[in-house]
């Protein structure tokens, strides 16, 4: 009975930790990011990089220039930026839904795969009996 519940948990834990890394970028992200509709941007003006310095790396943060609101994801290692606007932003946004959607179904089918096989190797042991 432990074993069973082991796997369930660790597969728990990993998906919470996993969720919580920023200090790298995030291939995923940076994906669903362009499929929004952001553009790639390096800091060109002393403005720009001004604030290219101030924003949290591997995070999608809003940032006011000229009363416009833009979102910028900041690639520290790359010494780019990914920025959207507002309709940019609420793509990526249904996308990134859609993508958690879908894994969080694809890691039930591989958890409840796994549950099958346990059970199945269990027929032959003494726990049956």
């Amino acid at each position: 009975m432990m074993k069973m519940l082991q796997f369930p948990l660790v597969l728990v834990a990993v998906l919470l930790f996993s969720g919580c890394a920023t200090s790298q970028p995030s291939a995923n992200t940076v994906s669903l990011l362009g499929s929004a509709g952001f553009h790639l941007r390096m800091p060109e003006t002393a403005k720009q990089r001004e604030i290219f310095a101030t924003l949290t790396p591997y995070k999608i943060e809003s940032v006011i220039v000229n009363n416009r609101k833009y979102y910028v994801y900041k690639d520290e290692a790359k010494g780019m930026a990914l920025v959207g606007g507002e309709a940019e932003y609420q793509h990526y946004r249904e996308l990134a839904r859609e993508d958690s959607a879908s894994t969080a179904h694809s890691n039930m089918l591989a958890a409840d795969a796994a549950e099958s096989a346990n059970w199945r190797g269990a027929s032959g042991s003494d726990w049956w009996q």
